[in-house]
């Protein structure tokens, strides 16, 4: 019985135990999950970090506009000159809202991808959690310009209501 058991449980099963016990975890974390996709564009304020935008957001099987309004609450340069963010992001549906608490990196050509933690909710969305992510470009202000970059950005993720 002990040599049956070693034959079953051999270093090139672990692998593939490994990713049937991933897509059964999967499945049952991703019940009652609702796919989001979308779009968005932003004006950010370099001077007071904040940013005022619109994202067309896909909420499962529905379609909705937001108002977006972002608070940067950290801002570090890296050594190799990306800039490494946190912020809050507040999306303004008409029937309720979402708050996130992200972190972010805009690389030195305006790359700009972010990770948003969902932290709160209101209306429609109350008890809402989830993750969010954001890829998109940042386009800075050419110098003498008032100091507003451009943000366009399309967002993927999964949530919880």
């Amino acid at each position: 019985m002990k040599t049956k058991m070693k034959k079953l449980i051999s270093k090139k099963s672990i692998p593939i135990f490994a990713l049937t016990f991933l897509i059964a975890l999967g499945s049952a974390l991703a019940a009652g999950r609702e796919p989001v996709s979308g779009s968005g564009t932003a004006d950010l304020n370099l001077v007071t970090g904040e940013a005022i935008g619109q994202a067309d957001l896909n909420i499962g099987d529905t379609m909705l506009s937001a108002e977006v309004f972002v608070q940067l609450t950290s801002q570090v340069p890296g050594d190799d000159g990306a800039l490494h963010a946190t912020a809050n992001h507040t999306f303004e549906f008409p029937n309720g809202s979402i708050t996130t608490t992200d972190k972010g990196v805009i690389d030195t050509d305006g790359t700009l991808n972010e990770h948003l933690m969902i932290v709160s909710g209101t209306g429609d969305f109350e008890g809402t959690t989830g993750e969010l992510a954001v890829h998109g470009h940042v386009q800075f202000p050419a110098p003498g310009d008032p100091p507003i970059a451009n943000v366009s950005y399309n967002i993927r993720g999964v949530i919880s209501r």
